[in-house]
């Protein structure tokens, strides 16, 4: 009676194993050799999910780069183009300006050429511009 059939003994061996729970030997391999179960190695696992968490955030990111960049170069543009605007302004107030003392310059011309032709002083300016100030003793 010692010799049983090796189907029954295979079968009785499966029921064993299924009947055993889970990490009932030491050895994780044989646990789940035993059990016919696959390997499953916990570290594995969970940097295979520690690098798909970190795929997903590297995207979201990126993505948070590219809007933050986008909003930047946006912001830039805005302050260039406020301060061309000011520039502009600025241009704008010279000319009036250089406008205004180029009239007034010929109108105050114009009242001392009145006024050198009224008057023969010597202490007048005109000595002055019209040469070098040492030879104005000379006239």
């Amino acid at each position: 009676m010692m010799s049983q059939n090796p189907a029954k003994k295979a079968k009785k061996t499966k029921t064993i194993a299924e009947n055993l729970p889970a990490g009932f030997f030491d050895d994780v391999k044989k646990d789940a050799q035993v059990r016919n179960v696959p390997l499953v190695n916990k570290d594995e696992e969970d940097w295979k999910q520690f690098q798909k968490d970190i795929a997903v955030e590297e995207k979201e990111s990126a993505v948070l780069i590219e809007e933050d960049a986008e909003e930047a170069t946006i912001n830039r543009i805005m302050e260039e183009m406020n301060d061309q605007k000011e520039l502009e302004s600025r241009v704008e107030q010279l000319r009036k300006k250089r406008e205004t003392i180029k009239q007034n310059k010929a109108s105050t011309n114009m009242d001392t050429s009145k006024n050198n032709n009224d008057s023969d002083s010597d202490d007048s300016d005109s000595d002055w511009e019209d040469g070098n100030w040492r030879d104005k003793s000379l006239k």
